[in-house]
């Protein structure tokens, strides 16, 4: 047996506690009878893990922003490239620290159970893909809500965003003194056990908007967070999505009333076209089948979903439908943050060879201190120190090129 093979066998630890194998646990439970917040205390955690390449930003800590990207940064936020791996990591854990190092709110519905255990990894990838992909191995969906990122039932994402879009149409059409309130931009934290209803009355009282039906909602507990710059519908509606609610306004703007999340929901827009027979328009029947688009004179009308009408209206204007990844600057230093809880060395080094596409090496003289445990908790550190300081208690070292992550007995 080769010395990678017998080093990739040796690592795959299988007692029952450190099931460390690749693969992604797929039981996302719906409808969590613990709501939300029940999430475990982290000396409870199997293994907590999250290795994230922080958009490979050429940016120092203090630059860190300290709250969630505010709407006018959100997309380049979401086009950053990122990689990160979780093993046997709790779901919220894993979001609660990828929003932190990349500055996106995410919101997880609370019918999702938040302390499923997660194996995942990505690498290279905008975060919007990433995410996307995260969602897809868990059966879940997801978009995009303001400048919030939703994590939820696939049928609930799917249409959240149009939703959402629809009510600020209707916001828009009130009366003056209340689109003022109503559009206003409101960052929002909160602290852990606060309920739904409690989140609501703040909302209420922010916007000067009576809503209706409070009493109706199910008593839950829910998690400290924080939220950017919302305006009055998209908070709503992120709060409301996870009772399959959204809600109409009153003729004044001044009272809403929840309703149930419609089955399908449709945004129409109208564009400017070159003419009649303007040839970009048969390119997106081909691209959005969903769509209905019909031309009418210099005009096109669009019924779709939101994602795909902002994909038309960045096309209609030259842009690329889908908004290209943002690359790291040049000179940009690779920073990781990582944590990890009484976990084998070998455990660390493997998941830090896997996330960088090296192959792991180890001779058979040091495979016995890799399976030494190890806590590593860093934040926006080089690789060399973070493989010293996992390496540190073992008292052993490493050689690493293009290819090969080797360690070595300690000097």
């Amino acid at each position: 047996m080769s010395d990678v093979a017998e080093t990739q066998r040796f690592l795959r630890y299988k007692s029952a506690s450190r099931n460390q194998d690749v693969k992604v646990q797929r039981s996302a439970k719906m409808n969590h009878p613990r709501g939300a917040l029940r999430q475990r205390s982290p000396q409870n955690f199997r293994a907590i893990l999250a290795v994230a390449m922080l958009a490979l930003l050429a940016r120092s800590a203090s630059a860190q922003s300290a709250s969630p990207a505010e709407a006018a940064d959100f997309p380049a936020r979401m086009q950053a490239v990122v990689g990160f791996v979780w093993a046997e990591n709790p779901l919220r854990s894993g979001l609660y620290r990828l929003s932190a190092t990349q500055d996106v709110a995410i919101w997880l519905d609370r019918r999702v159970d938040p302390d499923q255990h997660v194996d995942f990894a990505v690498r290279d990838l905008p975060l919007e893909e990433a995410l996307r992909r995260l969602a897809g191995e868990l059966q879940l969906g997801v978009c995009q809500v303001g400048p919030v990122v939703y994590l939820g039932p696939p049928e609930t994402a799917a249409k959240l965003a149009t939703v959402s879009a629809l009510r600020e149409q209707e916001a828009a059409a009130l009366p003056a003194a209340a689109r003022a309130s109503l559009g206003r931009r409101r960052s929002s934290t909160w602290k852990d056990l606060a309920t739904p209803q409690g989140l609501l009355q703040q909302l209420s009282r922010d916007s000067n908007v009576r809503i209706v039906g409070l009493e109706t909602l199910p008593h839950d507990l829910w998690p400290g967070n924080r939220l950017p710059g919302c305006t009055f519908v998209e908070r709503l509606t992120l709060i409301a999505a996870g009772f399959d609610l959204t809600f109409e306004f009153s003729p004044d703007g001044k009272a809403v009333r929840f309703q149930r999340l419609p089955e399908t929901a449709v945004l129409e827009r109208t564009y400017d076209l070159n003419g009649p027979s303007d040839p970009r328009v048969k390119d997106l029947q081909r691209r959005f089948p969903a769509a209905h688009l019909r031309v009418s004179g210099s005009k096109l009308l669009v019924a779709a979903g939101a994602q795909d009408q902002d994909a038309i209206g960045r096309l209609l204007r030259g842009e690329a439908a889908e908004r290209p990844p943002v690359k790291p600057a040049a000179g940009g230093i690779k920073v990781y943050s990582v944590k990890f809880e009484n976990q084998p060395a070998g455990v660390v080094a493997s998941t830090v060879a896997k996330q960088l596409g090296l192959t792991l090496k180890a001779s058979p003289e040091v495979r016995e201190r890799l399976q030494m445990l190890v806590s590593v908790d860093v934040k926006e550190v080089s690789l060399d120190e973070l493989l010293k300081k996992a390496l540190a208690p073992t008292g052993l070292s490493y050689r690493r090129d293009a290819e090969v992550l080797e360690i070595l007995p300690g000097e």
